[in-house]
């Protein structure tokens, strides 16, 4: 053979090489959005997808969770609710949160449901697996509400699985059990690097410093078991393989304070501003905005504080450092006056002045005549024009919408509320005004009416929103920030 038909032989072996690579590329595009729900597409320091990560329930510990979907759209939408596989024993003093000797293999995949236009669809969870609620016609949107013996705890089902996870809010104190609850929704190992910060600094125990999460499993563990007493605990999980949801919760059953759950989504990235929609300042109420500063340089952060008529701006609250990976609480209460004797409603927005961002999570005790307990929730980093609130209980006694408006102009703001059935209330959406620089509060249990009701925010102008809720039945406070939507 001459090389000139060696040549053409083997361009033609190229071609041939080329177009069956774009034939099976043409393929694999068009199964991959049907079978690949975990990792769509890649942002920063984590992946996003069609799925909605949701933490489990832990029968063992009498808690039980329950999820609330809805698509946000006008079309009828289908879904699934895929449970993950088997999570890992809950660890202890001294020990890692090793995985089972063989985690459960896969369940065969959910039956798709589908979600009317309008409506929303609630269940709960029957195993002590995290679950992925898949969108097959876009992403589905979802938030848990979990309920145990200590209380009520609500947090939103992450669309990301991060690389980096933060929780400013925490404790090892006496009277106070704190867990991380670690998801890892991919078909590889994850490995975890868990560290402490706390106003004298960073700690990384050894023992934390390489935990592994199984492909499709959950790590729980005890932080308590791992760190002397330390009254504010926040922590950093780095995933230094794979990609991870984080989780915090926490059952407080202290002398001085009330009892109650927190339970948290964690934040994937530090940012120079968060909002907080909902707080208050009085007598029975106790309000905590903890901030961590993860970064090698230290924070300058001011808090402004947003009433129902204005935006004020406390000298207390100016300038306050936050050194470099550490952490810092601070309590409103002591920065605003002509609240003693009387409740005011208020809502914060946390700035870092010099550009370092932070993290930032608000706590509220409840201990008035007419409820208690405990809630806790990290900020919101944006603003936007429509929002998702999903319930922060399924059973409220109470049940209310907060919407902060940190803009110059007034908003119109309507509220949807959806239910499993139908859209409330029958006679169309609640309209309202906020004006500008104002955060208002909502009540809207005369239309819940002790039912798990989602609710859907649209806005002429960018603002921020968040549910909070009382459960007689759970004898505990809860909160919910809102997410934001396309």
């Amino acid at each position: 053979m001459n090389a000139h038909r060696q040549e053409l032989v083997f361009g033609v072996a190229i071609a041939i090489v080329l177009a069956l690579g774009i034939a099976f590329g043409s393929v694999v595009d068009a199964v991959a959005p049907a079978r690949l729900a975990t990792s769509i597409a890649l942002h920063g320091q984590g992946f996003s997808s069609r799925a909605a990560y949701c933490p489990p329930s832990m029968p063992k510990e009498k808690d039980t969770t329950s999820i609330a979907i809805t698509s946000g759209r006008p079309q009828p939408v289908p879904v699934s609710v895929q449970p993950a596989a088997t999570p890992a024993p809950l660890a202890g003093a001294g020990t890692s949160a090793t995985p089972s000797a063989a985690a459960s293999p896969q369940p065969s995949p959910a039956p798709r449901k589908i979600i009317p236009p309008r409506r929303a669809r609630f269940e709960r969870l029957r195993s002590d697996r995290a679950v992925n609620v898949v969108g097959y016609a876009g992403a589905a949107i979802a938030s848990a509400v979990t309920r145990g013996g200590s209380g009520v705890g609500a947090t939103a089902c992450s669309s990301v699985a991060g690389r980096r996870w933060y929780f400013a809010e925490g404790s090892s104190a006496l009277g106070y059990d704190e867990r991380l609850i670690l998801y890892n929704p991919f078909p590889d190992e994850a490995v975890a690097r868990v560290s402490f910060i706390t106003p004298s600094g960073k700690q990384t125990k050894a023992n934390l410093s390489d935990q592994a999460v199984p492909a499709g499993a959950t790590s729980v563990l005890r932080l308590n078991a791992f760190i002397l007493k330390e009254p504010l605990l926040s922590i950093e999980v780095d995933a230094i393989r794979g990609r991870l949801v984080a989780w915090r919760s926490l059952e407080a059953r202290t002398r001085h304070r009330p009892h109650g759950l927190q339970l948290s989504l964690g934040a994937t990235n530090s940012h120079t501003e968060w909002f907080f929609p909902d707080g208050a300042v009085g007598d029975g109420y106790d309000e905590r905005i903890a901030l961590l500063n993860p970064n090698s340089k230290a924070a300058q952060v001011s808090i402004s504080v947003l009433t129902a008529n204005r935006t004020v701006q406390p000298a207390k609250l100016l300038n306050i450092t936050v050194p470099p990976a550490s952490s810092k609480s601070v309590a409103p209460a002591d920065a605003i006056t002509g609240c003693a004797k009387k409740v005011c409603a208020v809502g914060s927005v946390v700035t870092a002045t010099n550009g370092v961002g932070v993290v930032a999570e608000r706590t509220m005790w409840y201990s008035t005549g007419h409820f208690q307990g405990v809630a806790s929730e990290i900020g919101a980093p944006v603003t936007a024009e429509r929002w998702y609130l999903g319930p922060a209980s399924f059973a409220p006694t109470r049940d209310s919408v907060s919407v902060l408006n940190p803009t110059t102009a007034d908003a119109t703001v309507t509220l949807t509320l959806e239910t499993d059935r139908r859209s409330l209330p029958s006679s169309g959406p609640l309209k309202l005004k906020v004006n500008a620089g104002t955060s208002l509060q909502v009540p809207i249990t005369k239309w819940t009416r002790g039912r798990p009701v989602i609710v859907l925010l649209t806005s002429d102008q960018q603002v921020v929103a968040e549910r909070s809720s009382y459960s007689r039945r759970g004898l505990d406070a809860s909160a919910l920030m809102g997410r934001a939507m396309p």
